[in-house]
């Protein structure tokens, strides 16, 4: 049997599986994610011009998630239809060694999983800094897309009731600004000139600035008075609207090379988020290639569902070790261990039954 025609056979069946899966579990994963930014969109969060960039933006994180699935499923899916094609047992009266039909499916497995390591290590870094500096530049549109000149509009859930003169929307600078701002204890109002729109990424909120205004409220010190007057150069308060925290994440905007350079517990946990894929990916195509052994009949989908069930415990187990702060995330390892230990004794067991 021709070595080179055999390897090629088996890795065009499969890495075309794997990239029709892939594709069908992106649809899915970015549907998810569309309907979360729709969400965003309907709470005033996100502007509907951005829905699709951000979707865009959001593709190497749902190749993260999804793409030691695919491969997975691909690798079953090509071992389930040798089987029942009855080409497994061309191969094994052909004298063909158990080796030989997985070395081309491993090797498969390293590339792939080479791609979704530079996809998470690369491209997700620049597409959170991407989506940084776009939440930024949208936070002030959908704020300033609120407002409207010469009509009093609410803001932040209703605590903050605002009047505009004018609006300069390239700026996002305010003319003749008066605000009624009120909680459960007091009301108090503010007037100025002018004022402006602006981003605190750190805690990711809106800012309103006020420019040379008058600020009035309740006296509360006991001195008979029953309002209170302050002038001021400048006031600056929140406009509470949060923006998506984790898009400012330096963390994980840094690229990989970078991260490697750290020591400290968060940089830690972001290698091992970023590794964890492309780990995923080896040790599952591991783990199923004893499905080659299935029967003729049963073999294409009868290991599917037990497959998908250690799919779900193994990642399930990695959320839990990297997901919690109090956790050391080389506790990832142990996760990885317990999937490389049945994979190697499965795979021992199929080229003994061979």
């Amino acid at each position: 049997m021709n070595g080179a025609v055999l390897t090629r056979y088996l890795v065009r069946q499969t890495a075309g599986a794997a990239l029709a899966t892939l594709l069908v579990l992106l649809g899915v994963t970015l549907a998810l994610f569309l309907a979360e930014l729709l969400g965003e969109v309907a709470d005033g969060r996100a502007a509907s011009r951005s829905v699709f960039l951000l979707l865009a933006l959001r593709v190497p994180e749902a190749v993260h998630l999804v793409a030691p699935l695919a491969l997975m499923l691909g690798v079953l899916m090509t071992l389930g239809q040798l089987a029942s094609g009855g080409e497994l047992s061309v191969m094994r009266a052909a004298g063909l060694a158990p080796l030989r039909l997985a070395l081309p499916l491993l090797g498969l497995a390293v590339l792939w999983s080479a791609a979704v390591l530079a996809v998470s290590g690369w491209i997700a870094p620049w597409t959170a800094r991407e989506s940084a500096a776009l939440d930024a530049r949208l936070a002030e549109d959908i704020l300033l897309s609120g407002l409207r000149p010469g009509q009093f509009q609410r803001l932040g859930g209703g605590a903050l009731n605002v009047f505009v003169g004018e609006i300069d929307s390239e700026t996002a600078t305010l003319r003749d600004v008066f605000i009624q701002r009120s909680d459960d204890e007091r009301t108090e109002i503010l007037r100025a000139p002018r004022g402006a729109l602006s981003v605190d990424p750190e805690r990711g909120l809106r800012l309103l600035t006020l420019f040379d205004g008058v600020h009035i409220s309740h006296a509360d010190d006991g001195a008979g008075l029953p309002l209170r007057v302050v002038r001021f150069a400048r006031n600056e308060f929140d406009v509470p609207v949060p923006v998506d925290p984790d898009a400012t994440d330096p963390v994980r905007s840094r690229e990989s090379a970078a991260l490697l350079r750290g020591g400290s517990i968060e940089e830690r946990r972001e290698l091992h988020w970023r590794a964890a894929p492309a780990l995923a990916g080896l040790l599952l195509t591991l783990l199923v290639l004893p499905a080659a052994l299935a029967s003729p009949r049963g073999g294409r989908f009868g290991v599917i569902v037990p497959a998908l069930v250690v799919y779900l415990v193994y990642t399930n187990g990695l959320n839990l070790v990297l997901g919690r702060d109090d956790l050391d995330p080389a506790g990832a390892w142990v996760v990885h261990g317990l999937v490389a230990l049945p994979a190697v004794l499965a795979l021992i067991a199929w080229q003994r039954r061979w």
